[in-house]
């Protein structure tokens, strides 16, 4: 039995999937985007429109109902009655506006194609392109634009009507190249950022501290954040509601001497107070998460501050009860002792609560090492794959579980990555072992996989059950090497 979750997002925001949405991403149906970020893919925010509305609404006056993310707009016409899983089941009267960053290796002129039913626009570099707005069945316009080596804006404006029937698809194409799909995937930068301008390395330092612009902010809400901030510098953290965090440790795939930390966030929407729109008949959460990380001489190293909107019908939001909003932010740090702080705020109520962790971050250039243990809640369909999310795996995210108590018979898996030692020639070995209350009850030795293109060894297994306080410990031995993680859970029931 799954606890019920309203969400998740890794590296930066995330809502989670539900059993709708992983029935639309199965079938092969496209989709608007996903609740999982893409790195360097386009951020799409979602906001509700009053019936009739005939145009594209000006955003920059509103504020979302939730994000969504993808790295492609290829929707051709359809019917469209599956809403958007894990942010909201609206089927019309919707906008969302994509936006992102794309890398041009090669200078030239490229043609852009937007088709839409109903109204879209496209900017490049902050500067409309097409124009194809309007309530209209699918209509597509095509413009050309002459695009410099480099780093460049994308924008993307997209409203439907009145239901069923809407698409979306954006095409390119580059010079000398055919027509296809325009993805972010085959627009990154390269990874040799010592070919890179100025210019474009700040560019894409913003990128990677926030996707798309920021949600719009009254003045009164920026003064409440940074009051926030303020009071998370005491040595007392507020603690205005319960809430749960934890921080988990990855080894880094490249060979850089860094290791990945990921924060992850257990929110239980009961503490927060909605928005009520009796007009739009919903129910609107929208709280920012905090995370700040201090070395150990206290100086600032990295900051994450996610505004996070979504509503439900008034229908729905008594099954919010004892409900879940989960998220997870990757940082890719150097070797060193940190201090993490995590924290919640409701903009609301205006209530905080914080945590704090001190974590020792090991070298992971070489030698053998594994990462946290992470507890599996559920699965979400991820848009994207690769070594730039650790909880990628198999083309799944992995949404972890941070309260530990399960019954007999619920099945749960441990996810965890290893890292072999390059330098010896001896294939790694995992030894489990399950101890319940304190005895050792169950003991097994096996060989590891293979390692991926990223010299990283991913791999799951069911937990083992039995009735009590459990503690799984894995030890990765690799010659006279060894490396131990362990995780704890509570098993309530009896057998």
């Amino acid at each position: 039995m799954l606890r019920p979750i309203i969400g998740s997002i890794l590296l930066s925001a995330l809502l989670s999937s539900t059993a709708s949405a992983q029935k639309e991403n199965d079938d092969g149906i496209p989709t608007f985007g996903t609740t999982v970020v893409v790195p360097f893919g386009l951020a799409g925010d979602l906001y509700y429109l009053p019936p009739d509305t005939p145009v594209l609404p000006n955003f920059d006056k509103m504020v979302p109902v939730g994000r969504i993310y993808t790295n492609h707009l290829n929707i051709p016409a359809r019917e469209f009655s599956g809403g958007f899983p894990g942010v909201t089941s609206r089927i019309e009267w919707f906008a969302i506006d994509y936006n992102g960053r794309f890398w041009v290796e090669n200078a030239g002129k490229y043609t852009f194609n937007l088709l839409s039913d109903d109204g879209s626009r496209l900017y490049i570099d902050d500067r409309l392109e097409i124009d194809n707005d309007g309530i209209h069945a699918s209509v597509s316009i095509a413009s050309s634009v002459n695009l410099k080596r480099g780093i460049h804006k994308i924008r993307i404006e997209y409203f439907q009507g009145p239901r069923y029937l809407l698409a979306l698809v954006l095409s390119v194409q580059a010079p000398g190249d055919k027509w296809k799909t325009f993805n972010t995937d085959d627009f990154k930068p390269p990874s040799n950022t010592s070919t890179w301008s100025e210019a474009d390395r700040k560019a894409l330092e913003e990128l990677q501290r926030e996707p798309s612009r920021r949600v719009k902010k009254s003045n009164k809400e920026a003064a409440s954040e940074e009051a926030a901030m303020e009071r998370l510098k005491s040595a007392a953290l507020p603690q205005d509601f319960e809430f749960r965090s934890t921080v988990l440790k990855f080894p880094h795939g490249e060979k850089d001497g860094k290791t990945d930390l990921t924060v992850a966030y257990e929110v239980p929407l009961e503490s927060l107070r909605p928005k009520v729109d009796e007009r739009a008949e919903t129910r609107t959460w929208r709280f920012l998460l905090i995370a700040v990380i201090r070395d150990a001489e206290g100086k600032f190293v990295d900051e994450m501050r996610t505004d996070v909107p979504f509503a439900v019908p008034d229908g729905q939001a008594k099954t919010m009860a004892g409900r879940y909003f989960t998220y997870a932010k990757n940082f890719s740090l150097s070797a060193g002792r940190y201090r993490i702080t995590a924290a919640v705020m409701d903009r609301e109520s205006g209530k905080l609560t914080g945590a704090t962790s001190e974590v020792e971050m090991g070298a992971s250039a070489g030698g053998l090492s594994m990462s946290s243990l992470v507890m599996v809640d559920h699965l979400q369909r991820a848009s994207a794959t690769g070594a730039a999310d650790p909880l990628v795996y198999r083309g799944d995210r992995l949404v972890p579980m941070l309260s530990r108590t399960i019954a007999v018979g619920e099945q749960r898996t441990v996810y965890f990555l290893a890292k072999a030692d390059t330098a010896i020639a001896e294939k790694p070995q995992l030894e489990v072992e399950l101890l319940v209350d304190g005895q050792s009850a169950a003991k097994q030795v096996g060989a590891m996989p293979e390692p991926n293109e990223a010299g990283l060894i991913p791999m799951s297994f069911v937990a083992p059950v039995r009735a009590g306080h459990c503690e799984l410990r894995l030890t990765a031995v690799q010659g006279s090497n060894r490396a131990t993680e362990s995780i704890a859970y509570e098993v309530a029931g009896a057998q």
